[in-house]
């Protein structure tokens, strides 16, 4: 009866995934919307320290207490006493026999798995999920999106023949896989760089963003993209790494290159390179503005921030000029879905490249801003 609060609080962050925002809004705990495969070895993980870390204490303690009371109690009575001191070495010896199953149960995983130990930055008895690096083109630093649909319209006033992408909601949220445990793991890293260099930006939260943006870009797993173009934390081109590498207290002389981004020990580093990256490059460009800044990190080769042509003033004469998301002054280039200014040909599936990658990952990092 004492302990049945405790077990029901703690009981509704057992399961990882399918709830919605109302079933969590008593709990300090944000999951993914999506259950997947890995979500079940994450549910039964869950289990198991939960049993071990909350039930078992509870019943071991209370068996002390009761062979204590038998023993203190037992007077004259050999026997009670005998059954204190036998409860006392039984309850001991069930705890080493659970407690070292649990440890070399999780070491021979770990161990099978290859070489779990060297520079991981979550816990060694923890089963994490990631999602699958995104394979969109970017900037010096951003490169993926997991792709999808958005819900909605574009929003605004802008209208034109329908394309592959305007069911996309570009001015709103996307609904995604925002790998909160795996980028979790970077929090300490991530604290320490935005102490190091400071915020992006007044309004923004630098934090929930660099979250949001890793969440996206590589799952919170150091890897290289998929076009060989970039890599580690927060899929940092090379070359754009090295610019900031001195602020961030990496020496002059250390050559920056793939290896060194997907080594997690310059995981700190790494997203100090992003938060120096987007002061410097972006917030000119695309303003103190969490989803402007995403669609910078994302498509900043193609000046993603910039008015767009098709969309903006230049077009007026054309019926052109439109406002795609409200309470903007203006369309930016990947907001606007269109190639002409009558906006009857769409850029989407442009040979030679366009933004709908980047109006299928600003939704998404929006979402995850808000999750972190």
């Amino acid at each position: 009866m004492f302990f049945q609060p405790v077990y029901s609080v703690n009981a509704a962050g057992l399961v990882p995934c399918g709830q919605s925002e109302d079933d969590l809004a008593t709990t300090d705990i944000v999951e993914s919307d999506t259950c997947t495969t890995c979500d079940v070895l994450v549910l039964g993980s869950r289990v198991i320290n939960f049993v071990l870390f909350t039930m078992t204490p509870a019943i071991a303690v209370l068996l002390f207490l009761i062979a204590g009371f038998m023993i203190l109690l037992g007077g004259a009575d050999p026997g009670l006493i005998t059954t204190g001191k036998n409860i006392f070495k039984t309850t001991s010896y069930g705890l080493l026999l659970i407690f070292g199953a649990w440890m070399i149960t999780n070491t021979i995983l770990k161990s099978i798995a290859g070489n779990y130990f060297d520079n991981q930055p979550d816990p060694w008895n923890k089963v994490v999920c990631v999602s699958p690096a995104g394979t969109g083109t970017g900037t010096g630093t951003g490169m993926g999106t997991n792709g999808g649909t958005g819900i909605g319209g574009g929003g605004g006033t802008c209208n034109g023949v329908t394309c592959s992408d305007t069911d996309l909601d570009i001015c709103g949220s996307s609904p995604t896989n925002c790998s909160i445990s795996s980028v979790n793991q970077w929090s300490a890293q991530i604290s320490a760089a935005v102490g190091t260099v400071g915020q992006i930006c007044s309004g923004v939260d630098t934090t929930k963003l660099i979250k949001a943006i890793m969440a996206n870009e590589s799952g919170g797993v150091p890897r290289t993209a998929s076009d060989g173009k970039s890599a580690g934390l927060m899929q940092l081109k090379p070359e754009t790494a090295s610019n900031y590498k001195t602020q961030c207290g990496v020496s002059a002389g250390t050559v920056v290159d793939f290896a060194w981004l997907n080594n997690p020990a310059n995981g700190q580093a790494q997203v100090c390179m992003a938060i120096e990256y987007m002061k410097d490059k972006l917030v000119s460009q695309c303003g103190c503005d969490v989803r402007q800044l995403a669609a910078g990190y994302n498509g900043g080769d193609f000046g993603a921030c910039a008015e767009s042509t098709n969309c903006g003033s230049a077009a007026a004469a054309q019926g052109g000029q439109c406002s795609a998301c409200s309470g903007e002054s203006f369309t930016r280039r990947w907001e606007c879905f269109w190639d002409n200014n009558e906006h009857t040909v769409c850029n989407a599936d442009r040979a030679s490249g366009s933004l709908s990658v980047t109006r299928a990952y600003v939704p998404k990092v929006n979402y995850c801003y808000g999750q972190f």
